[in-house]
């Protein structure tokens, strides 16, 4: 038998990478409970149902333990509705010291949001970036990142052949009709029609008093006129 080798020691660089990853589980987690909170969910439990999520995963996410899976932050933002940069975003509110972080402070927290992604998913930014989540889409700001309206709900997301999270399309706008489709009319109910055809020859009776006889080619009203003293 060949002797096993020990492992290699970690290099500095590796050891603050660590370091950096464990410091934005931490901050995630303790911002995320506090969101949850705000956002009505008292417990991680009534979250986990809401979202469709495993209970024990999102204990481990409140932890800052382990590795998340994507879909598991994917489904607990839509839960709370909210996209997935403003979930990453509260990060950068600092409520014990009753303030918000600088510009400068809050760029950086959103800056480092792949680099969160990448901590809590355990997937190499190449494989982020092949769905769909790329830098450019995490600097500030993120308004662009929001789900159009109506927002999907965390039930409507189911994974796709491919691997990839698909959301079901929102429906269409009221009033809108799909190219080439054309409304629909109502249609009247027979009391209606009837009721229509009666003001219709009402009218047209009306209106026929005002015409001229056809015998003495003179109106009503002249008629009326001559008969007077």
């Amino acid at each position: 038998r060949t002797p096993r080798r020990e492992a290699e020691p970690p290099t500095e660089e590796e050891l603050r990478r660590r370091q950096e990853i464990q410091e934005i589980k931490d901050l995630f987690a303790r911002s995320f409970i506090a969101l949850r909170k705000r956002r009505g969910f008292r417990s991680r439990e009534a979250l986990a149902d809401n979202a469709g999520v495993n209970k024990e995963s999102l204990g481990r996410l409140e932890r800052g333990e382990g590795n998340s899976r994507l879909e598991t932050l994917i489904r607990a933002s839509l839960a709370m509705e909210l996209s997935l940069a403003e979930l990453f975003e509260a990060m950068g509110q600092r409520e014990r010291q009753g303030r918000q972080l600088t510009v400068q402070e809050r760029q950086e927290a959103v800056t480092g949001l792949l680099l969160a992604l990448e901590a809590f998913t355990g997937r190499a930014s190449g494989e982020l970036t092949a769905r769909g989540i790329e830098r450019s889409t995490l600097q500030p700001p993120v308004s662009h990142m929001r789900y159009p309206k109506p927002r999907p709900t965390a039930k409507a997301l189911e994974p796709s052949q491919s691997g990839r999270s698909t959301l079901s399309p929102p429906a269409p706008e009221r009033g809108k009709f799909p190219k080439g489709a054309k409304p629909r009319k109502a249609e009247k109910s027979p009391e209606a029609a009837k009721s229509t055809k009666r003001a219709t020859a009402r009218k047209d009776a009306e209106s026929r008093k005002g015409a001229k006889s056809p015998k003495s080619g003179k109106s009503r009203e002249q008629r009326q006129g001559r008969r007077k003293p």
